[in-house]
């Protein structure tokens, strides 16, 4: 009878009737369930109507793959609702899983503790579409059928915890804790490395190292910033009390042939391909990687990164570690880097889902991307390394004469970029010709080394992508192919060129491809980052420096921008008797020895650098005072630059000082420099009054310029080239009708 039943209502394609009378009744509801699966082969019955069955009685059932899992018995229609109410997002349950059914879900392996965190989340809700007595069901068979459930176990040590005896010092206990961490989270989680997200000052160096030897690596492989591999890396191994038994340490800068006794190997960020090199020449047994500073390899599709990740692969190791005070400062997709090298779950299919969820513009579900996160991260506060209280911050306020302040306020700045923006579109509309003509001739030249149809295709898909861009892009929808493009540019035209038409090339693929970017980035640099820079070298020579380093406690740092800036520094100072030295892009090399001198010679004071050159890496707990000429653009920057001073080892008082000028109620470049990137970008998009649309018909209708207005609470102009798309608000104070028609008649 059961049987005929369920023929009956499998003809009729509905189950549901069928169910309900046994839902209420799970001791039934099995019963029918293991008689519907034992004479399944005898009827022609789809897997969705099995999933539908199996939720009609509340039976959850979760299959797993080598690459997805499958929960069945779930109404994934309702389940994606509910993720939808919580998160206010339809692209988290849209790329989070792989299919959606009305009664069953899947989704890729890596996902798994996602999902673990979406249902406990859905079950702290009051009211959700899907029974929480499924959500508690499918909770318990993830941690039961899938990879979750060695999260749940104990696993024999991975490290050799004895080997800690072979250490001259014991390791501070947030340092020991990341040992632990690491011991039960790599097999837990099935990971081949983790994140060390430490302040700087907080040990990173000595934890890493100790973490290899624990882990009785044969080789490990450094990859750190030019300035800390001889003053922080060579020198904790080979020089200072962390081994009881001396290591050597075989550094890319020294120039030397590899030598096989030796387990250390350092190298600075350009120089992977030796670490390439050394894999394909030497045996290295089992490999261990410390990436140092590894907020500087976020980009996923810069070269040295690309480089960093063909390394993991290559060396096949299995324990690679993330270090970093800062290492993620956007999110999103600067994770995507550190996933690709240390979760194999991660694939292909897996990080283009992560992408559509957690890129760069994601502003819903970031609480999923921090569960994650956690999970493969382990963090120091900068509290647990601080020795004294944190730094004082003393801003000092600077007035200049009147007519030298005026130019480095934000309304003096506004009308030279307007003028500078307008001026240069109309030199790119009155020389297009020009720079289109010189354009297609490199891409003739580059066409005529081309030898296979797959060359052939390849530059026609560039071609196609180019067009696109050209006619109508957008930063976001275009951005596989601008990607493409720049590669294709980069490795395959640029390299058949001369040396002069690769300057040539350059410079015209911009104004081709987006003149409106070009003249932007034109803008910032020759006005905002200008004017910039003349404002903070203005005030070296009114701030009292030589006061500040008089007063202070021990020694001095003191950071900029600019070479321009800390050169007159070091000149300022030098004629008040001082002896400065100075660390940037010119110095570099020399970072090491330069900082050695400040630690020793006592009458070498202050040290002054630019934020690039010396805010990573070097500890200078010789200093106490930090001098800002200038802030950075980035909150991170200004942490790792106080790092320098505030961190282990230091004894005395930390204090920040922060140069600023003092124009009154008016805002200026100097005291709103955190906003001023923002805004100097819709600064160039100003350029347009609040108008009516037939008087900017009037003013710029020549097929060329395509201004058009659009209807909103504020009034936004779409003015672009060659249909460039850039919006912005506008406001009639910026510019007047008159110069509008002198630009444009």
């Amino acid at each position: 009878m059961i049987l005929d039943g369920i023929k009956k209502y499998k003809r009729d394609f509905s189950l549901s009737l069928f169910f309900s009378l046994i839902y209420d009744n799970s001791y039934y509801g099995f019963f029918i369930m293991s008689i519907f699966e034992k004479y399944s082969n005898n009827i022609e019955v789809s897997s969705e109507m099995f999933d539908y069955a199996r939720m009609m009685i509340g039976n959850i059932n979760v299959i797993e793959d080598h690459d997805q899992i499958r929960i069945e018995g779930i109404p994934g229609r309702d389940y994606s609702n509910d993720i939808f109410k919580i998160w206010r997002s339809s692209k988290i349950a849209g790329n989070l899983f792989t299919r959606i059914k009305s009664s069953s879900l899947a989704f890729h392996k890596f996902f798994a503790p996602e999902i673990i965190y979406t249902l406990q989340t859905a079950l702290q809700q009051r009211k959700t579409e899907v029974n929480k007595r499924v959500l508690t069901k499918t909770i318990d068979e993830l941690y039961l059928k899938t990879w979750l459930a060695n999260t749940q176990k104990e696993f024999p040590n991975i490290l050799d915890y004895s080997k800690l005896d072979d250490l001259m010092l014991h390791l501070l206990p947030h340092q020991m804790e990341f040992l632990n961490t690491y011991n039960s989270a790599i097999p837990k989680y099935n990971l081949n490395g983790y994140l060390l997200a430490a302040p700087p000052g907080a040990g990173k160096t000595i934890n890493g190292l100790a973490l290899m030897h624990c882990l009785r690596m044969d080789t490990v492989i450094i990859v750190s910033p030019n300035n800390a591999i001889y003053k922080v890396w060579k020198k904790t191994i080979e020089t200072e009390s962390v081994f009881k038994e001396p290591k050597k340490c075989w550094v890319s800068q020294d120039k030397k042939p590899f030598d096989s006794n030796i387990s250390h190997y350092v190298f600075h960020y350009e120089a992977i391909d030796e670490a390439l090199a050394l894999l394909d020449h030497h045996d290295c047994g089992e490999v261990g990687i410390i990436l140092d500073e590894c907020h500087n390899f976020n980009e996923v599709t810069s070269k040295r990164t690309e480089a960093f990740i063909n390394l993991c692969k290559k060396s096949r190791s299995n324990n690679i570690v993330w270090a970093s005070g800062t290492p993620i400062k956007a999110i999103g997709n600067e994770a995507i880097p550190l996933l690709r090298t240390i979760d194999p779950f991660f694939t292909e299919r897996a990080e283009e889902s992560f992408k559509a969820i957690f890129g760069k513009s994601a502003q819903k579900g970031l609480d999923i991307l921090q569960h994650r996160m956690g999970l493969i991260t382990f963090k120091v506060s900068k509290d647990v390394v601080r020795q004294q209280e944190k730094p004082i911050v003393i801003p000092v306020k600077v007035k200049l004469d009147r007519n030298v302040s005026e130019r480095f306020t934000l309304d003096y700045i506004k009308q030279e970029m307007v003028d500078f923006v307008l001026e240069r579109m109309i030199y790119y509309k009155q020389n297009m010709k020009h720079y289109e003509d010189e354009y297609n001739r490199c891409l003739n030249i580059h066409q005529s080394t081309l030898t296979t149809k797959e060359e052939e295709n390849n530059f026609k898909t560039y071609n196609n992508y180019i067009k696109i861009i050209s006619k109508d892009y957008d930063p976001v929808q275009h951005k596989a192919e601008a990607l493409y493009c720049n590669k294709y540019e980069d490795e395959k035209i640029i390299p058949t060129l001369s040396n002069q038409d690769k300057h040539i090339f350059r410079d015209c693929k911009s104004v081709v491809k987006y003149v409106y970017l070009k003249v932007q980035g034109e803008a910032l640099g020759r006005i905002l980052g200008k004017r910039r820079a003349e404002c903070n070298t203005e005030l070296v020579k009114h701030a009292g420096l030589e006061n500040i380093i008089s007063d202070a406690a021990k020694k001095t740092v003191i950071f900029s921008s600019w070479v321009e800036t800390i050169k007159e520094a070091e000149e300022y100072l030098i004629n008040l008797g001082f002896k400065p030295t100075m660390v940037y892009g010119g110095t570099n090399k020399e970072v090491s020895s330069i900082v050695t001198k400040f630690e020793q010679n006592p009458d070498i004071n202050p040290i002054i650098a630019t934020f690039q050159s010396l805010s990573t890496a070097v500890p200078l707990t010789v200093a106490n005072t930090v001098i800002m000429l200038n802030q950075p653009f980035r909150d991170h920057e200004w942490d790792q630059a106080v790092s320098r001073c505030d961190r282990l080892g230091q004894d005395t008082q930390v204090y920040v000082y922060e140069i600023l000028l003092d124009t009154g109620t008016l805002p200026n470049i100097s005291t709103r420099s955190k906003d001023i990137l923002e805004w100097s970008k819709a600064q160039i998009e100003l350029i347009m009054p609040e108008l009516s649309k037939k008087t900017i018909e009037e003013n710029v209708d020549d097929g060329y310029y395509k201004v058009k207005f659009k209807d909103d609470n504020n009034t936004l102009l779409n003015f672009a080239e060659n249909g460039l798309k850039t919006f912005s608000n506008f406001s009639s104070k910026v510019l007047n009708n008159s110069i509008l028609n002198k630009y444009f008649k």
